[in-house]
């Protein structure tokens, strides 16, 4: 009797270990059927930027909004310099259009626009709409 007890006792603690890595483990994770993930953007991109010369140091960038913003940032850099990064900072601007002055002529240059949805939320930059 004494023999069954010990036999019913490590039974009981092998079920139970296995119970366990069951629950907490599956046998083969990738069986397993993930959710996709969603990333949510709060500060959508402007669009559609259209560049205008209006003489050959001056030139004339407008867009369209991403969403309700009212505020964006604009960097025209020249076209040989890297994308800007989500840290660098552009010109405020309050419209959706703006004149660039004082370019180079004979040389092309990049312009890059984000929303500015609040003071800590601005967009990914868009662009490069090309000025030559």
């Amino acid at each position: 009797m004494k023999t069954i007890k010990n036999l019913f006792s490590i039974f009981v603690i092998i079920v139970s270990m296995t119970f366990v890595s069951c629950t907490n483990e599956p046998l083969d994770s990738g069986l397993l059927i993930q959710e996709p993930s969603m990333i949510l953007v709060s500060c959508l991109q402007p669009t559609n930027i259209v560049t205008s010369s209006i003489d050959i140091n001056s030139e004339l960038i407008s867009w369209n909004s991403g969403g309700s913003e009212s505020q964006w940032e604009i960097l025209i850099i020249p076209e040989n310099y890297p994308v800007p990064l989500n840290t660098q900072i552009g010109i405020p601007v309050t419209g959706n259009t703006y004149i660039v002055t004082g370019l180079f002529p004979n040389t092309t240059y990049h312009c890059y626009i984000r929303a500015k949805c609040s003071a800590t939320d601005v967009s990914e930059w868009t662009g490069p709409a090309i000025i030559n």
